[in-house]
């Protein structure tokens, strides 16, 4: 994977996660504040799009579900596969790092199961890695 998230200009790469201001409401479940991001979204848009797809992180305690995944960063974290957010790239703070291919892996099988592009009910192999 390319570690070079900043590169010239603020262009951004999949993969990966950096410190994001994310502005949900209060009141709901959506995530808000100052907290970690995956950038989900192809690098073609990354470059030449004034925003990202995010995915945020939590490191609070949550059910786990089959869009979730977790990841270690200075805490055990969970990505929140199922909030899928258009951020400005202006709320960018900074760069953390890159994921591993494993968590990309599973990672992108969360956001399959988000997006109903796969039924992991029907799928034995999809239910045991949801358990890793």
């Amino acid at each position: 994977m390319n570690n070079n998230i900043v590169l010239e200009k603020n262009t951004f790469s999949r993969g990966a996660i950096c410190w994001f201001i994310f502005k949900g409401e209060s009141e709901t479940s959506l995530q808000s504040g100052m907290r970690p991001g995956l950038i989900i979204s192809n690098n073609l848009n990354n470059q030449n799009s004034s925003t990202l797809t995010v995915l945020p992180i939590t490191s609070k305690s949550k059910k786990m579900l089959p869009i979730h995944t977790f990841i270690q960063l200075e805490k055990e974290s969970i990505i929140l596969c199922e909030q899928i957010q258009t951020i400005s790239k202006k709320n960018f703070i900074k760069f953390i790092r890159f994921v591993t291919e494993e968590e990309l892996r599973r990672i992108n099988i969360c956001l399959k199961i988000q997006l109903s592009l796969i039924n992991w009910k029907k799928n034995k192999a999809f239910r045991f890695i949801f358990f890793l």
